[in-house]
């Protein structure tokens, strides 16, 4: 898990995941929980939801111009647990630059669709692929820039496809 989430790092949190992680991690006394209590966490949320966990600091303004100005400094990168419309904002203005997924070997049914369909199309690159000893597969990608488009079909129609268009042709006149 340590090697999935990287190191030096800050913490990008959307409100309901601040509130989970603020009421867990301040007593957590292993590696992750020593990191996350020594670090900022950035938080996008209101007013009402108080920042009691050290040093979190609430994004102030609208979230995609905080998290702009935030990647403009030359502070330590951002990583973003949980917070589902947080990273769908975010994916959406092109504001991120790495993606982590762990996909676990069991079906729970519906959930959170990590991509919403508001991103716009990006094409990623697979920088590394790891599987655990239970299979879960972490896979890191990096933003490669533009989708680069093709096509699959043939100039010309081989024989085979001509064939099966004729075919086909026969059976719907059928």
């Amino acid at each position: 898990m340590g090697e999935a989430m990287g190191d030096g790092y800050d913490l990008l949190l959307g409100r309901r995941t601040y509130e989970i992680f603020a009421a867990y991690w301040p007593t957590m006394d292993d590696e992750i929980g020593r990191t996350f209590n020594a670090i900022n966490k950035y938080v996008a949320a209101g007013p009402d939801t108080p920042m009691t966990w050290a040093h979190s600091h609430r994004l102030e303004g609208d979230v995609v111009e905080a998290v702009r100005a935030l990647k403009a400094t030359d502070g330590r990168d951002l990583l973003i647990q949980g917070s589902s419309e947080l990273v769908q904002t975010l994916l959406a203005e092109g504001l991120i630059d790495e993606l982590a997924t762990l996909t676990f070997p069991i079906m729970l049914g519906r959930g959170k669709r990590l991509f919403d369909g508001s991103a716009s199309p990006r094409s990623w690159a697979l920088e590394k692929s790891v599987q655990s000893a239970t299979g879960v597969v972490v896979n890191r990608y990096r933003l490669a820039g533009d989708v680069e488009t093709g096509s699959f079909a043939e100039q010309e129609p081989g024989p085979a496809e001509l064939a099966r268009r004729d075919r086909w042709a026969r059976e719907d006149r059928g």
